[in-house]
């Protein structure tokens, strides 16, 4: 995995050039902004002076993380599109919604991934070790999909619920963005050699370098999902369904194509695996949003003249949904 790096501010003397800088402005909103950044520097040059913090450090630039933030900017330039389209808000509260996301996202994921590898690595049977530096180190690969989509969606459901928006046209309007941002995430894997398949012998296989060394041939499954989403999103955020339909057919969607795709991944451990059946944690979870989506669905078809009439009433939106 290749990388750029670079010295610059260290992490901790940023933050807290922006804490510095956000208790300015939260206390002293009056104030204008050079007087907050003075605040902000004051702080930093004090902490590193007093050896709180250190002055520099050392950053990567990966081309999974690169794959990260496009996959943000395509997810936020998206959301802001189909959120005006719904009534829903405006580019500020895309920017909000996104952050949320990713904040809980990135979190959720790789803790699930760290839950799921904690069985014993060596040969004596001792724990894999995971110290913070190596939970922090997302660049090196490791993250579950699932275990950052299910806490970001909770976390919009509640945001949806306090700011008393319909959840299901706020479902419908941002899971075609996760699903473009999804895709674009897939390459920053194929890229970074992560999430990588099974050995095959198809003309379309990629080399591979196993844990023992060896060069393998293996599907590339993170390109596989990468159109699969793709074409997803791209069919929803045309679609002239009912409201709830673009969320049941998203959920269905991926979780079908996903509980094939696993059949495809070669990166499964152990602490990844149902006890008692020979299916993977994702494929388990696919089997239940299969399910949901499966009642979503019939749920939006069933009340689809109700509830587009309603939804049309409280959001300004034209009869059959949000429009893109």
């Amino acid at each position: 995995m290749s990388a750029l790096s670079f010295p610059f501010l260290s992490l901790p003397l940023l933050l807290v050039a922006g804490v510095g800088f956000a208790v300015v402005r939260r206390f002293w909103p009056a104030g204008r902004i050079a007087a907050a950044l003075m605040a902000s520097v004051a702080a930093t040059v004090a902490a590193g002076a007093l050896g709180l913090t250190p002055w520099l450090s050392t950053y990567r630039v990966t081309a999974f993380a690169s794959c990260l933030v496009v996959a943000v900017l395509v997810a936020l330039v998206l959301a802001r599109q189909r959120l005006r389209a719904a009534a829903l808000g405006d580019g500020r509260t895309a920017v909000d919604l996104a952050a949320l996301a990713l904040g809980s996202g990135l979190v959720g994921a790789r803790l699930l991934f760290v839950l799921q590898n904690r069985a014993p690595a060596a040969a004596d049977g001792s724990p894999r070790p995971w110290d913070l530096a190596t939970i922090a180190d997302i660049d090196a690969g490791g993250m579950v999909w699932y275990g950052g989509a299910l806490p970001a969606a909770l976390l919009i459901i509640v945001w949806a619920r306090w700011r008393r928006w319909p959840l299901a046209v706020t479902a419908d309007a941002l899971l075609p963005c996760a699903l473009a941002a999804l895709a674009v995430g897939r390459v920053g894997c194929f890229l970074n050699g992560c999430c990588w398949g099974t050995v095959c012998d198809v003309p379309w296989a990629v080399d591979h370098l196993a844990a023992d060394g060896r060069l393998q041939r293996v599907h590339p499954v993170q390109l596989y999902e990468s159109a699969v989403t793709a074409a997803l999103a791209a069919a929803l955020v045309g679609a002239r369904l009912p409201v709830g339909l673009v969320t049941a057919l998203a959920i269905s969607g991926y979780a079908a194509w996903r509980f094939v795709a696993e059949f495809l991944r070669g990166d499964h451990h152990p602490g990844a695996r149902l006890t008692g059946v020979d299916l993977s944690v994702s494929q388990g979870l696919s089997l239940a949003l299969l399910v949901l989506g499966a009642v979503l669905g019939w749920w939006a078809w069933r009340h689809r003249s109700v509830t587009d009439a309603t939804t049309a009433a409280s959001t300004n939106v034209p009869v059959g949904g949000p429009r893109t």
